[in-house]
């Protein structure tokens, strides 16, 4: 089971008390290095299944991921001031610009909201780009679950907000750490109010795969197993907390070139296991360490593949031949009444499709739906970035930028068209 909440099922998690020291040094922490934990005077208490609220501010790395249409659906890690490390299926079907634009990270956030508001300590941030692993689920299922988000611009580095430090090192089997997130506290149970963090210990992939590979689960070389115990249970992820970190007390080199030995490290990033604290079955998260040359290539823009971008095209110089329209990629077609229509149709469209139609806007007019059916909550039409499914189209909707159409990978429906209203209504 996938750690997140599927944009409308993500990832949650249980949790349980961390052993860190988390009111820090005599001196003031030094809050512009990586790893550095927060301090927090608030009181831990057992109000779920093996777990506690974690102090406010004191995981500066976690970040919410939420949009406008799912609400918070994931977690992520700030491993820069405009980047965040999450997991590839939190956002596998984002693809146009209207989705990426729809999404949201909040940062130095405590409570679990739908709606983050910024703060003196927290912010929210817009993404501007997605950039999913390359090999994702390539040849095996979840594997390299990764996906790098770049915001629209740096958040403050503050009390109750910072990044985690990368790894430069092999992982080391037995070691303990610490989980986070507002994931649900069973599989499919209710969500906390209150960030929560649980202990773990990493195990090697050999101890990992024994039941996993007789339910036929691959381990592969970029996933990191974990689990842990209390004396009520199991610790361990759930949905709602895809996304998240795992993060591990380290001795790192700092910025001037001294030694800390108290700097928290992202090892893991939340991604499946075999239901929840299931017996036999650890959790499954994306090991940070395997990946590290592509996290640095995309920070440093050497990556030029974007899985999706919030980018607002230009298509003044584009030919409309005197339509109302015209299709700039994808099968979409219009038809000799100018009208727009989905992949095959009157026959159902296909899985995995998307298409983007340029608007005129000299020639935008109110839209005609004369036949709409799409998988409900699936595939969708974006239309002025709000989407349409099931059997309610954009009637009466004057576009005033592109449209894009985008299916998922299974179950289709007999499409749509779609007109300019004139035409529409012509005999």
């Amino acid at each position: 089971m996938l750690r997140a909440m599927a944009i409308t099922t993500f990832l949650g998690f249980l949790v349980l008390p961390v052993t860190a020291n988390l009111r820090g040094a005599d001196r003031a922490p030094d809050y512009t290095q990586c790893g550095v934990l927060g301090q927090s005077h608030h009181t831990a208490t057992q109000r779920i299944v093996h777990g506690h609220d974690a102090g406010q501010c004191v995981w500066r790395w976690q970040v919410s991921l939420s949009s406008a249409t799912d609400g918070q659906f994931c977690g992520g890690t700030l491993i820069g001031r405009e980047w965040v490390l999450t997991a590839a299926h939190c956002i596998s079907k984002v693809r146009s610009g209207c989705e990426v634009r729809s999404l949201r990270i909040g940062a130095g956030t405590w409570k679990r909201r739908e709606n983050v508001d910024q703060s003196d300590t927290s912010v929210v941030r817009r993404v501007t780009k997605v950039y999913m692993h390359p090999l994702y689920q390539d040849n095996v299922a979840h594997d390299y679950d990764f996906a790098l988000l770049q915001l629209d611009k740096a958040v403050p580095i503050n009390r109750c907000i910072g990044v985690a430090c990368l790894p430069h090192s092999q992982d080391r089997s037995g070691t303990n750490c610490s989980i986070t997130g507002w994931g649900t506290l069973v599989s499919s149970g209710p969500t906390p109010e209150l960030l929560q963090e649980a202990s773990v210990t990493l195990l090697t992939n050999q101890m990992c795969e024994v039941n996993y590979t007789a339910s036929k689960n691959t381990i592969t070389g970029s996933m990191l197993c974990a689990s842990g115990r209390s004396n009520t249970g199991i610790t361990d992820t759930c949905q709602g907390d895809s996304g998240g970190p795992l993060v591990c007390k380290e001795t790192v080199e700092t910025s001037d070139g001294t030694m800390a030995s108290d700097r928290y490290v992202l090892r893991g990033v939340t991604s499946w296991g075999q239901g929840c604290a299931y017996e036999g079955y650890p959790g499954v998260y994306g090991r940070v360490q395997s990946v590290l040359s592509w996290i640095e290539d995309t920070i440093e823009n050497k990556v030029k593949k974007v899985y999706a971008a919030d980018t607002k095209e230009d298509f003044s110089s584009l030919d409309f031949e005197g339509k109302m329209w015209k299709v700039v990629s994808g099968e979409c077609t219009i038809d000799a009444s100018d009208c727009l229509l989905s992949p095959g149709f009157p026959e159902a469209y296909g899985d995995s499709q998307q298409c983007k139609v340029a608007v005129n806007p000299q020639g935008a007019m109110p839209l005609e739906v004369m036949n709409f059916t799409t998988e409900l909550g699936f595939d969708k039409l974006y239309v002025d970035c709000k989407s349409y499914s099931g059997g309610t189209g954009p009637n009466g909707v004057i576009p005033s930028s592109s449209l894009f159409w985008t299916s998922d990978a299974s179950v289709t429906e007999s499409g749509w068209r779609i007109c300019p209203e004139a035409v529409g209504l012509l005999p």
